[in-house]
């Protein structure tokens, strides 16, 4: 038996996909579900302001970077639940390292360290011509 197609107009079998069907949202996950929560919400805020809203990772390289800054989770919220909204188990990062903490290549006992360390950042006056939010390397 063969079935008018919603998505390209054509006629289907019953059990043959259409190719231009979008593919079925996937299923919610535990993880996706902590995330949008306002517990998770108010967490990432305290967080950002407890590192100054700039990368930490950065910040130790002694680069300030104020853009694309996203939290993360150190140890993620697949291996240990009870520790999604824990504030210590969260760092500021920008979009880079956030990518290289994802893929083990900032090892978490360094983020760690950086989270027990408090940020310090110098204010220097901005140059000539140079707004406040530009990143800036500091010797």
């Amino acid at each position: 038996m063969r079935r008018s197609c919603g998505y390209c107009g054509r006629t289907h079998g019953i059990n043959e996909a259409c190719p231009i069907k979008p593919p079925k949202r996937t299923r919610a996950t535990l993880a996706r579900k902590l995330r949008q929560k306002n517990e998770w919400r108010i967490t990432k805020a305290q967080v950002n302001a407890r590192d100054g809203y700039v990368c930490r990772v950065c910040l130790e390289a002694g680069t300030l970077s104020y853009e694309n800054l996203e939290t993360h989770h150190i140890i993620p919220i697949e291996e240990d639940a009870s520790k999604a909204y824990a504030a210590d188990n969260a760092i500021t990062l920008c979009r880079g390292h956030h990518e290289e903490a994802e893929n083990g290549e900032i090892m978490r006992e360094k983020l760690f360290s950086l989270v027990a360390a408090p940020p310090r950042i110098e204010k220097v006056p901005p140059r000539p011509g140079e707004n406040l939010w530009t990143t800036r390397r500091y010797s």
